[in-house]
């Protein structure tokens, strides 16, 4: 990761994640702080991270969602991911000093815009932008105070979500999407198929509404790519035989959308 200078109020950057997108908007920049902070800090960068992720780079902010907050899943639980970036130089850079530095300084940080920070957050944030930080719990016990962190917190709250994620789930259909595909929805993939083979009656009808779930799955999430698309087909196909469904592979191309 590069060191992010001349950063502003405002600037949206992003970061590749186990080939995902994700988003993260710098919402405040202090630069006065009371004693004794002032001794060890001059600027402090408080950032969020959007909840959404991207399979494809979107092309302009206004396909962001610049609302909704990360919340983080496994470690630690219930904490949006709402951090303060501290130093005495005005940029944002890893600490070398950290164990994991080597590990996260992999990962790029590239800016993407600035846009208007919102007045209204998803959880709502404690508008506390100075040290010492503010710990408080909304009523949905989610923790929305900030965490004084380096960036490379960002690094590690996603590669903690999804190594526990990945090690939870054990799909039946999509076992090679494991390392590319987010697990929600390679899971909600599965519920798709799952529901399709189990089918007992009108079975014709259940198959174009199983194509139509993907077809809105992948709208939502656009993770249908080329290789995606052929385990799919294949998986229909199978299932399809299964239900001696003849004409199986036109149903499948006139009703799809990937």
């Amino acid at each position: 990761m590069e060191t992010l200078k001349d950063v502003k109020e405002g600037d949206i950057f992003y970061t590749q994640f186990n080939k995902k997108y994700y988003f993260m908007q710098i919402i405040h920049i202090t630069k006065d702080l009371p004693p004794p902070y002032d001794v060890d800090y001059k600027y402090g960068y408080f950032i969020v991270m959007f909840e959404e992720f991207y399979n494809i780079l979107p092309k302009s902010i206004n396909e962001i969602n610049l609302i909704n907050i990360y919340k983080t899943k496994y470690k630690p639980k219930n904490t949006i991911l709402y951090i303060s970036n501290w130093d005495t130089l005005p940029e944002i850079k890893l600490d070398k000093t950290h164990d994991n530095y080597k590990k996260y300084s992999k990962y790029e940080i590239k800016y993407f815009g600035n846009s208007k920070v919102s007045n209204e957050f998803n959880p709502e944030i404690i508008e506390n932008y100075t040290l010492p930080s503010k710990y408080e719990t909304n009523s949905d016990g989610l923790i929305v105070s900030h965490q004084p962190a380096n960036i490379d917190w960002v690094f590690y709250i996603l590669e903690e979500d999804e190594n526990v994620k990945f090690g939870k789930i054990k799909p039946k259909y999509f076992k090679e999407w494991i390392e590319t595909i987010e697990p929600e929805v390679i899971m909600r993939m599965e519920n798709i198929i799952q529901k399709y083979e189990n089918a007992d009656e009108n079975i014709p009808k259940e198959f174009k509404k199983c194509i139509n779930s993907i077809n809105k799955l992948d709208e939502k999430y656009h993770f249908i790519m080329t290789m995606e698309a052929e385990d799919i087909y294949d998986v229909l196909t199978k299932i399809s035989k299964k239900h001696d469904i003849n004409n199986f592979e036109k149903i499948i191309e006139e009703n799809r959308e990937w």
